[in-house]
């Protein structure tokens, strides 16, 4: 299932003591990523080596802070900011998983690119980084974002922005092996109805599986290890219900 892929790196090169500090820090870029070879593991397979997972909640998915700084967002909620030293604290508890919930929403540019904050996409890689550093598996995902309602009207924006985003991420973290797995959306539902934890109805499943066949294909057809990466697609407000399916 899972294959090595190559990819062609380039290096600013430049003469004198300056151009030696550039060339460090290429050297240092490069190594984060380069492709990294992935175990031939089945999904099933990987599944089984998830024991124990823990969630990094009301922190990268908090919505408050301000354009300015954006990176205020992180402590919006309360939340001290991460550190590894708190990633290690968790491994040592015995986690072997830890989710990374990700709000896009308000560190993007305008349609139809959706431009991520390069600070910001920045400081989510960092995190992720804590985990993979730390030997455990990293979930990230789009969290509290409510521009994916699940309706026919609202389908084809819907998925050029989910599109937009996920090509970004994507991008970014193309070198990582298999201890990264991308969850497309957190509980898509219909928000502020009466039918939000209650099922759905057809419209709204039909959606959310136009809006997961748009990610996979999106992670499928992006470039290093993508082709092969685990990824979650979640039912109806992530219910195990069959009545939601």
């Amino acid at each position: 299932m899972i294959k090595s892929h190559l990819k062609k790196l380039a290096a600013l090169c430049l003469t004198g003591v300056m151009g030696m500090s550039l060339l460090a820090g290429c050297g240092k870029k490069e190594e984060e990523n380069k492709i990294k070879e992935m175990r031939d593991l089945t999904g099933t397979q990987l599944v089984q080596e998830l024991k124990i997972g823990w969630s990094l909640g009301n922190t990268l998915d908090a919505t408050g802070g301000t354009k300015d700084d954006p990176l205020s967002a992180e402590t919006s909620w309360g939340n001290p900011k991460t550190t590894e030293d708190m990633i290690k604290a968790v491994k040592e508890k015995g986690f072997n998983v830890i989710r990374v919930p990700v709000t896009w929403t308000g560190h993007l540019g305008d349609a139809p690119d959706y431009k991520i904050n390069e600070e910001w996409l920045n400081r989510v890689q960092e995190v992720v980084n804590y985990v993979i550093n730390n030997d455990l598996y990293c979930i990230i995902n789009l969290h509290h974002e409510d521009w994916h309602f699940p309706s026919y009207d609202n389908l084809e924006p819907a998925k050029a922005e989910l599109v937009a985003i996920w090509k970004q991420i994507a991008a970014r973290f193309e070198g990582y092996d298999e201890h990264l797995i991308f969850e497309g959306m957190n509980e898509p539902r219909m928000v502020d109805t009466p039918s939000e934890w209650s099922g759905g109805n057809p419209e709204a499943r039909d959606v959310i599986n136009q809006l997961n066949a748009a990610f996979v294909d999106t992670i499928r057809n992006s470039g290093g290890n993508n082709p092969e990466r685990c990824v979650m697609i979640p039912t109806y407000a992530a219910a195990t219900t069959t009545d939601v399916l």
